[in-house]
């Protein structure tokens, strides 16, 4: 996208709000604070070149944010808990995948993300499992596979 129609979109994201909306007889507007991201470099430099050319009388300030993933606790779905849970309520030994795929009541679809993430040493599900003592144990692929968790 050529830079000055990103300006243009972004003027006009920026003036839908209420900063043009006149709300007195001298033509004044309210304040407006609008928080944007623009990208580092020439581009964002140019972008918000354009914005200030536009709009003469706006104010900017440096905005200090930092992203981090420390202490952002990822989203597990539930029925990763309950699979956590099934198997905190079990005795040690072989469980059969597709018995416990039916009694958790998943969707083949998201029983498949389910085995992707036990499969995934760096998941939370797994090790959460490992933990609990499950692991999770494929014996060949294709149609003659058996999967099965084995609690220790």
């Amino acid at each position: 996208m050529e830079v000055k129609s990103m300006q243009t979109k972004v003027i006009q994201c920026i003036n839908r709000v209420r900063c043009r909306k006149v709300t007195d007889a001298l033509g004044n507007c309210d304040p407006t604070d609008i928080y944007i991201l623009l990208p580092k470099g020439k581009l964002g430099d140019k972008l918000l070149e354009g914005i200030k050319k536009e709009m003469p009388d706006i104010r900017t300030m440096d905005w200090n944010i930092k992203f981090t993933e420390a202490g952002r606790k990822k989203r597990s779905s539930k029925f990763e808990d309950s699979l956590i849970h099934y198997f905190a309520n079990m005795n040690a030994g072989q469980y059969l995948a597709k018995d416990i795929k039916t009694h958790i009541g998943v969707s083949t679809r998201q029983w498949k993300r389910l085995i992707e993430k036990l499969k995934d040493e760096t998941s939370e599900l797994f090790k959460s499992m490992k933990s609990s003592g499950v692991v999770l144990v494929q014996s060949l692929k294709g149609r003659g596979s058996t999967t099965i968790f084995v609690k220790a």
